[in-house]
């Protein structure tokens, strides 16, 4: 089966960030913009966050994730991002 691996960074408010790459099923194909943006809310946001701002959900949060290694060399570098209060 094919996999993407997608690093994933993880910053709060308060100063506090990680970052971690984990592999991920590659969105379907044909690649389209309808099925890349379920792909990043379906699959990739679940691995977003590190339980941080669990304790103080008024905490700002800035979730960054980015294509690094994939089968299909056109993956690679594709990002999105996640930022809130």
């Amino acid at each position: 089966m094919s996999r993407v691996t997608v690093q994933i960074e993880s910053v709060y408010s308060d100063g506090h960030s990680s970052t971690r790459k984990v592999k991920l099923p590659p969105p379907a194909l044909p690649l389209r913009e309808e099925t890349l943006t379920s792909w990043w809310e379906e699959v990739v946001y679940p691995e977003t966050g590190d339980g941080h701002g669990e304790r103080s959900p008024d905490l700002g949060f800035g979730y960054f994730a980015h294509v690094v290694d994939a089968d299909d060399p056109g993956l690679i570098g594709l990002a999105n991002e996640w930022v809130g209060s």
